[in-house]
């Protein structure tokens, strides 16, 4: 069995799993690396030394479904409200640091992840595209390594 894409997030001092309203579509990565440049006057090519991954930015973006006459049910409805608490359990301290969760493996019970994450926005756009109403959830990851671990070890 593969991995199942399953985002959201683990707070592991609350010990809560929280995922993101359905559909996600896009969970785009951008892990800059750091280094030093040299270029010798008059000569061609450079020196390039001291590489180093920098703190990432990852952008999850999805859409909460409206139903088609325009108007929004009570469980569309309660989609953005679960974003607006998302906000304001992530904004929390900002010593406070959860796990972003991308997939999991039913088969082995295992997860692949993103540690020491902290929230730097979360807009929804109420503004209505075909039916959806689009938000967008930024998040600073402050390890850039993508964990894998099982569900046991979670906490």
């Amino acid at each position: 069995m593969a991995f199942v894409w399953r985002p959201g997030v683990w707070i592991d001092a609350t010990s809560t799993w929280y995922p993101f309203p359905r559909p996600v579509d896009a969970f785009l990565t951008n892990f800059p690396q750091d280094m030093r440049r040299h270029k010798v006057p008059g000569g061609d090519g450079a020196i390039v030394t001291g590489f180093s991954q920098g703190m990432g930015t990852i952008t999850i973006r999805g859409k909460v479904s409206q139903n088609g006459a325009g108007t929004m049910l009570e469980t569309e409805l309660a989609k953005i409200t679960e974003l607006e608490l998302m906000r304001t359990r992530l904004q929390g301290d900002t010593a406070n640091t959860f796990w972003l969760m991308e997939y999991y493996h039913a088969g082995s019970s295992t997860y692949r992840f993103w540690k020491d994450c902290r929230l730097a926005s979360v807009s929804p756009n109420e503004a209505r595209v075909d039916r959806y109403i689009p938000y967008v959830i930024e998040v600073h990851a402050l390890d850039p390594t993508r964990w894998t671990t099982a569900e046991g070890n979670l906490t």
